[in-house]
């Protein structure tokens, strides 16, 4: 058999019909757009994932089961049994206590220094805050000396004051309703009759 230098060619096709197209056809070049924007989502898909989680995964923690012997880490101080390790929890944050309530003295008190503060801004006409002044005046006699029906005849009388001079617009609506809110608390705390 002899080699022969200069075989006859033969054309092939550019275009075939079918599955499979020719390296330059557009299909081929859809092929790769479709390909790339598939691995671009899938790698935002992580990264976003990475961001939501704070980049680091959380550690699964699993109990050790009765046969399983866990190596001691240099955080834990309990002293391993040999064939179980005790993990210590994690300390938890403690709830903070509950405020304590405050009287109906301390109320009267700081609803006083409330309307003072109005008074001296001039946010409440000095007429009202003469009459509401003598009202919490007369409220916190009355608690202090243990009337407690005289503190709620006085503290309705404050209430039925404080709409009325509001409604003649001695009193600014904000004002108003800081005062409505904290002879609300007032009321609150007063001891029933």
């Amino acid at each position: 058999m002899a080699y022969d230098p200069d075989p006859p060619t033969q054309l092939l096709p550019t275009h075939q019909q079918g599955r499979h197209a020719a390296p330059g056809s557009p299909n081929r070049w859809l092929f790769g757009v479709i390909g790339g924007a598939a691995v671009l989502a899938i790698l935002l898909g992580i990264l976003t994932g990475l961001l939501l989680t704070g980049g680091t995964p959380e550690p699964k923690h699993t109990a050790a089961g009765p046969t399983a012997a866990a190596e001691p880490t240099e955080e834990e101080t309990l002293e391993p049994s040999p064939e179980v390790t005790t993990v210590s929890p994690s300390p938890t944050r403690k709830p903070s206590p509950a405020p304590a309530k405050k009287t109906a003295a301390q109320l009267i008190a700081s609803t006083r220094a409330l309307l003072d503060s109005y008074a001296r801004a001039g946010r409440v006409d000095e007429e009202a805050a003469d009459i509401l002044g003598g009202d919490l005046r007369d409220l916190a006699r009355d608690v202090a000396s243990g009337r407690t029906r005289r503190a709620w005849s006085d503290l309705t009388d404050a209430g039925r004051h404080l709409r009325n001079l509001h409604e003649e617009d001695q009193v600014g609506d904000r004002e108003y309703q800081a005062l409505a809110a904290a002879l609300t608390e007032i009321a609150k705390a007063l001891p029933r009759t």
